[in-house]
């Protein structure tokens, strides 16, 4: 009862499912852009061009140095680059910078402000094994849950014409392999009071155990959800939902103090959330 008021208070967005890419063959490559030559009419249009993409897992309006964040899914460098050019064949008139790297590690956490949950929980996007081939019922069964994990198990036989032994065989065979990490909640952080922000770090003298200290820090931390590890000119970034700048400058100050003699310097992107979808595909 409660969950159903929530949703249609609309501060449920929708329950997804989340996915270790990688287990799949596929990498996410994350791109920032400046944008120029962009009206109202424009932007729109460039934001339904990524919702509408096949290959784009997540999307984001922000406030700060850049003015979208994408993340796409690509099996390999040369796979990204075919579909990057696109971009650029169809909106490279309006780009005038970006900046692209390579997600190597992002495991996410619970919202423990949200959930009061004394034990974190952390889900993971890492190489675990040979990756997994996916058929057309994983895939089928994938392109329904990825956004809508909470569907009645009557829909999704109807959706998926299988029947309620082989779909739970299949989710469970799929959570055995490490493809299904677990499940989420989109919520709208507007009406929750919170606003959603990256902290972009760059390391000196960054060692392996330093780094785990500072992810089992942020898997500790209640208002921080996940840990990205980048390769690329930014090397991590630490996602938060916070109230309030106050909030925020506290929590930057006291990772900049706990963590001086490795932390560089850091920079603080505002985002605005627009699509979150770890199978973007089509079945």
């Amino acid at each position: 009862y409660r969950i159903n008021n929530l949703i249609k208070n609309n501060v449920i967005n929708y329950f997804y499912t989340v996915l270790n890419t990688l287990q799949m063959g596929y990498s996410h490559y994350k791109i920032y852009f400046k944008l120029q030559n962009v009206d109202t009419k424009k932007e729109n249009e460039i934001l339904d061009y990524f919702i509408k993409n096949q290959r784009c897992i997540w999307l984001g309006t922000i406030s700060g140095n850049w003015d979208l964040g994408v993340s796409l899914l690509a099996k390999n460098p040369i796979d990204f680059g075919k579909i990057f050019q696109k971009i650029l064949n169809d909106y490279g008139k309006n780009i005038l910078e970006k900046n692209i790297s390579i997600i190597e590690r992002a495991p996410t956490f619970n919202r423990s402000y949200l959930l009061g949950e004394s034990v974190p929980i952390e889900l993971e996007y890492e190489e675990k094994e040979e990756k997994k081939e996916l058929d057309k019922i994983d895939k089928k069964i994938l392109s329904i849950i990825s956004i809508n994990a909470r569907i009645p198990i009557i829909d999704l036989i109807n959706k998926t014409n299988l029947t309620r032994d082989i779909i739970a065989y299949r989710i469970k065979k799929m959570q055995r392999e490490k493809i299904i990490q677990g499940y989420r909640t989109s919520f709208n952080l507007e009406k929750l009071g919170y606003s959603y922000y990256k902290i972009q770090l760059n390391f000196k003298n960054l060692r392996k155990g330093k780094e785990q200290e500072l992810i089992n820090y942020c898997k500790s931390h209640k208002n921080i959800v996940q840990y990205i590890k980048l390769i690329g000119s930014v090397d991590s970034e630490i996602e938060c939902e916070v109230k309030n700048n106050l909030e925020l400058r506290n929590l930057i100050l006291n990772i900049k103090n706990r963590f001086s003699d490795i932390i560089r310097n850091t920079e603080q992107l505002l985002v605005y959330e627009k699509k979150l979808n770890y199978y973007p595909f089509k079945s």
